[in-house]
């Protein structure tokens, strides 16, 4: 056989081995690298080609699938998973916050405005930051940065709210003032510190 890794057998003996498998290499023309979202298309036209091929042939032979060894194709894939999980995480994250918040301060007011606070910042950094101003496609990178930002936005949404519902203050200002008062100092060092950790980054390449 001239290509004997190419093909599958169910039995080392000759004369009992059945073909299970057959693998058919071929070089593609796509230029690497490519970014996930791009290099999908290649794979959704490889996907509808083997769909194709699949409807005609005999049904003993209509179980072909398209892959590759590529890591472009593996990542692509993992790329395009993670993308479509995160707003799944997201549906599921933010009803959290808002049950958690809530437990905490014992105000439903204090912790939908809190939510929509998060929220108000999440959209903004990666909607209008990273997609808007920056021109970035949503990928594994940004994926990473929507978890951390999520996180930083409810420690300091948590810090206030928490603050504003013990100060002893009656009305709503000199509540507020306590809890920025308080707080702020706190809440305002840690985004100066995020912000100087964060300079370096500029210097990389994603």
């Amino acid at each position: 056989m001239k290509y004997p890794q190419h093909v599958g057998f169910d039995s080392d003996e000759c004369s009992e081995a059945n073909a299970t498998f057959m693998l058919i290499e071929g070089v593609s023309s796509v230029r690497m690298p490519q970014a996930p979202r791009d290099f999908n298309e290649a794979q959704d036209e490889w996907n509808a080609w083997m769909g194709e091929m699949n409807a005609e042939a005999p049904p003993e032979m209509s179980r072909g699938v398209e892959t590759s060894t590529n890591l472009f194709w593996l990542w692509s894939v993992t790329s395009i998973t993670l993308v479509s999980t995160v707003y799944q995480g997201m549906s599921i994250v933010f009803p959290f916050v808002f049950v958690v918040l809530l437990l905490s301060t014992s105000n439903v007011w204090l912790a939908l405005y809190s939510t929509l606070t998060i929220l108000g910042i999440v959209v903004t950094v990666i909607g209008v930051g990273a997609a808007g101003l920056m021109g970035w496609d949503l990928g594994t990178a940004e994926i990473i940065a929507a978890v951390i930002i999520i996180g930083f936005s409810v420690d300091y949404c948590v810090h206030l709210a928490n603050a504003y519902t013990e100060s002893g203050a009656r009305t709503r200002s000199s509540r507020m003032q306590i809890a920025l008062t308080t707080m702020g100092i706190s809440v305002t060092a840690g985004a100066i510190t995020t912000v100087f950790a964060g300079v370096f980054l500029w210097l990389c390449i994603l």
